[in-house]
């Protein structure tokens, strides 16, 4: 792993998470009608999960919608002459947002969760004497500053200071 990390060839593992996505998708695919909380939590972590090694993952996100959107028009099909059609769509509309706000809570607490175990690992001072730490010195909040001081605890406006540290 130390070889693959140092390299930078971290293919191997966002095709791992890909691979678990795909799994899942195709899982929760085949319950057509039938969503479960558990496979579009974890299709939505293991989408967060590649897109922390390598951004171009996010494509990943389009299936989760196509997931639901089809979800919706399974239903829809199902429904009933008889039914309120205006409270039948409404509903399936809610449940498609139900679906959706899981994924997404799911990918995004995936996020951050990876964002602050790495800070956690590698929370150490920035060296100003070399350029690079030079440069980076110009980025640290006073907050993420007072973090790799050890003068302030790691909190979630630290991880997000650190977090705009990171973008300059």
């Amino acid at each position: 792993f130390v070889a693959q990390f140092r390299a930078a060839q971290l293919d191997v593992f966002q095709v791992a998470f890909v691979v678990v996505a795909l799994l899942l998708f195709t899982l929760a695919a085949k319950r057509e009608q039938k969503p479960s909380v558990w496979l579009d939590a974890g299709f939505g972590a293991s989408c967060g999960l590649a897109v922390m090694v390598k951004l171009n993952a996010a494509i990943l996100v389009l299936l989760g919608g196509m997931l639901i959107v089809r979800r919706v028009m399974l239903d829809w099909k199902r429904v009933p002459a008889s039914a309120p059609l205006l409270a039948t769509r409404y509903r399936l509309l809610w449940a498609a947002a139900q679906n959706a706000a899981v994924m997404a809570s799911a990918c995004l607490a995936t996020l951050a969760a990876v964002f602050t175990v790495h800070l956690v690992v590698s929370s150490h001072d920035v060296n100003t004497q070399t350029p690079a730490g030079q440069k980076d010195e110009a980025f640290l909040t006073a907050p993420y500053r007072d973090y790799l001081d050890g003068k302030r605890a790691l909190t979630p406006a630290v991880a997000w200071d650190a977090a705009n540290a990171a973008d300059g």
